[in-house]
Formats: structure tokens, sequence, C-alpha cells
């Protein structure tokens, strides 16, 4: 009985935390700072909740992240963009940045991360195969290749939707975070 009562009152001390977090965030922007990030962070953490169930962070936690940023993929692009290979591994890299910016799917805000264009196609296995190989299938799991209707082996969940009617993008490429769907959809 003993053990209930401490959960239970460290439980309330953690949300009294994060609630104070959230009125001074409010009140006085400027407090919130790096430091604030890590405490923040630490208490959520120790929160006996399973990961799904905790909030996000808020958007202080990510400065600059979370703002729409455009991108070309061309022979001017930094590094220059020669092949279809360079634009799947730089789209997976952008996607990758996205679910890191949407707090790995927890955000309740529709967030539009990256808009730009492409002189070479896009498809989503070539995107899904990048992520494999930087060894973040955990992190972004993709295990269902809409277009091609076949499962891929990239983690366990579909977070990744390449929403085409074609199996290629071409020119305008929007990547962005579906709330709704808590996935990565590049269009």
């Amino acid at each position: 009985m003993m053990v209930y009562k401490v959960v239970a009152m460290t439980v309330i001390a953690l949300v009294g935390v994060l609630v104070f977090l959230g009125i001074v965030s409010a009140l006085q922007p400027a407090f919130m700072t790096k430091a604030t990030c890590s405490a923040y962070q630490g208490a959520l953490a120790v929160m006996p909740f399973p990961k799904e169930a905790k909030p996000s962070l808020p958007s202080f936690c990510y400065p600059d992240v979370c703002t729409i940023q455009r991108f070309r993929l061309d022979e001017k692009a930094n590094p220059p963009v020669k092949s279809k290979d360079d634009v799947n591994r730089r789209l997976a890299d952008l996607a990758l940045q996205c679910w890191k910016c949407s707090d790995s799917g927890k955000k309740a805000n529709t967030i539009t991360c990256f808009d730009g264009y492409s002189i070479f196609p896009a498809d989503e296995k070539g995107i899904t195969k990048e992520i494999e190989a930087k060894g973040k299938c955990d992190f972004l799991p993709n295990s269902f290749l809409e277009y091609e209707s076949q499962n891929y082996s990239c983690g366990t969940g579909n977070k990744l939707y390449f929403n085409s009617q074609e199996r290629e993008i071409r020119e305008y490429i929007v990547i962005k975070y579906d709330a709704f769907a808590h996935r990565i959809v590049i269009s």
C-alpha cells in the first residue's frame, strides 16, 4: 500500500512540475532555455507512462527545426545532386529531420517541414532503402510500400507515406508531418 502512495505522490509532483513549466513558458518565454528543455525531458523520462502516452516536447526545444525550409535538388544544390540516388538520399535525410521535429509522431499539429523541387524523380522504395542504410528503421519505420502494395522490412510500423498516383515524384516535392495519421507524408 505504501508503494502506491509513493508512486501517486511522484506522479502528482511530476505533473505539478510540468504544469509550472507550462505556465512559466506562457508568461515568460525567455525563461525557456536549453536547461529548461533538459529539465522537461528529464521529467518526461521518469514519468511511469508508455512512450505513446507521454506529452510531446514543446516547440521551443526544437529551435529552427520546425519551420518550413525550402530545398533544391539539382546541380546547383550544395552538394550538387547528380542522380536519382542522390535525391532519395537527401529526401531520406529531410524525412528523418521532419520526423524528429514531430517528436517521433507525438505532435498534435500538422507541420509542413520542407518544400522544394528536384530535377530527378524520387521513389518510396529508394527513400526507404536510404533510411535503412542509415540504420534509422527503428526511428522512422516504413514497413509497407504504398504504390507497390508490398511489405518491406524497415521497422515495424508504416510511418512514411509516399503520396503519389505514380511510382515516382518529380519536380515539386513537399515533406510534412501529418498529425492525424501520425506519419511523414512525401508528396
